[in-house]
């Protein structure tokens, strides 16, 4: 029996960060049961230095069409990108039928819903996010200008469309289900929207692959005594990650002699970091800041005591799942970080002290915080684990994708 045939279509790139951690390990997963096809926006840099590594990594299991992405001039690269996908799917349907086409966030579900109209073909819509919202929130449109705006009311036309149009949308949150019916008028209903959070792979992000020996090892290499309490972060500065905020925090934790040096991870500008920690007063001889691939973050999570990250609490983070969020939990580290963002509340309820959330940035809520720091390293880290791996495991995501497609095929 032939399998059927999915059409994915991502704006991100699968040499990205993001595309490899959750992109590809689910398409991976789901290529055992369905034909796929895969089409994504490679940058340059990110795809000459991975490119051959994904391909080996998914020979005879995907077809992969990577498309150059365009980044200049602003909105007219994106409607050339949009075109180029455009004309290369309407030579692929041509060829072979697909059932299913697969649309991760909202500019290729533009596409998708040219496809569901002209060819019949089953749109899912993996919103990933309020992603229209997230642009004026996080400052890239500046709606006070007129071009902008008119580009945000076309979006939320298109956002609405999508919703009612799309034979079933995925969401990274339950939260983010109720302005989903509010923006639909409730013309569409539960039935028709799937949860599932960004996940991390339990296989990789394991603590019990790190021995005791190689952690320490890990950490002296890193440059850190044995003995170190580590506070870590991991991920992007900016936009919608509070790098004042996380360092206010972090320098009250110094003035609490607490002990902690602190870890951050980013592929984002270190001197800047460095230039903000310096401002502050914070010796920068307990900042660690480094570069990582995927396999290096494991092992600098593995050392870590405690992870934190703190973000601007919009209304378009209701939707927000961050994947830190699985991959500090799979790894069985104890967090911090602030509320109403996505279903941060409802996992706090599940494991209460292995979490802490803030309510507000401020030095009291911080206080607050760092009292409860040693109920948080008493924490079970195989209680966090055993949570991450009913909730964020890899293979409960691929599941829940397998569940949705077998209900669009039927």
């Amino acid at each position: 029996m032939s399998k059927a045939k999915v059409l994915y279509l991502s704006y991100d790139g699968l040499t990205d960060q993001l595309g490899q951690s959750q992109v590809l390990p689910y398409l991976l997963g789901l290529s055992n049961k369905y034909d796929i096809t895969l089409i994504t926006f490679e940058k340059s840099n990110a795809y000459n230095k991975s490119k051959q590594k994904i391909a080996n990594t998914i020979k005879d299991k995907l077809i992969w069409l990577p498309l150059n992405y365009s980044k200049n001039p602003p909105v007219l690269s994106t409607i050339y990108d949009l075109l180029k996908l455009k004309l290369i799917v309407k030579k692929l349907v041509k060829k072979q039928a697909f059932d299913i086409v697969h649309c991760r966030s909202y500019l290729v579900s533009i596409i998708g819903l040219w496809l569901k109209k002209k060819y019949r073909i089953n749109f899912l819509f993996d919103m990933r996010g309020f992603w229209v919202d997230e642009r004026v929130e996080g400052k890239i449109w500046n709606i006070k200008n007129i071009f902008y705006l008119n580009i945000f009311n076309y979006f939320k036309l298109k956002e609405k469309e999508f919703f009612l149009e799309a034979d079933h949308i995925i969401s990274l949150t339950s939260k983010a289900v109720k302005p989903i019916l509010s923006i639909t008028n409730h013309k569409i209903n539960n039935e028709k929207i799937s949860i599932i959070p960004c996940c991390a792979d339990i296989k990789l992000f394991n603590s019990q692959s790190i021995s005791r020996t190689h952690r320490v090892e890990i950490k002296k290499n890193a440059g850190f005594a044995a003995d170190d309490l580590i506070l870590l972060y991991v991920g992007s500065i900016g936009t919608w990650y509070m790098l004042n905020e996380m360092l206010d925090f972090y320098q009250l934790l110094v003035k609490n002699n607490c002990g902690f040096k602190l870890l951050i991870i980013t592929r984002d500008n270190h001197n800047m970091i460095t230039r903000e920690a310096i401002d502050k007063g914070i010796n920068t001889r307990n900042i660690f800041i480094k570069s990582a691939t995927r396999e290096e973050v494991v092992k600098y999570i593995s050392i870590s005591d405690l992870a934190y990250y703190f973000i601007h609490p919009t209304f378009s983070k209701q939707a927000s799942s961050p994947t830190k969020l699985a991959e500090y939990m799979s790894l069985g580290k104890p967090i911090i970080t602030n509320s109403n963002i996505g279903d941060i509340s409802d996992v706090f309820k599940s494991i209460p002290n292995s979490i802490y959330l803030i309510n507000s940035f401020n030095e009291n809520e911080y206080e607050k915080a760092i009292r409860k720091i040693p109920d948080l390293l008493a924490s079970s880290k195989k209680e966090i684990f055993s949570f991450a791996r009913g909730y964020f495991s890899l293979e409960s995501g691929i599941e829940k994708y397998d569940i949705v497609y077998q209900k669009l095929l039927s």
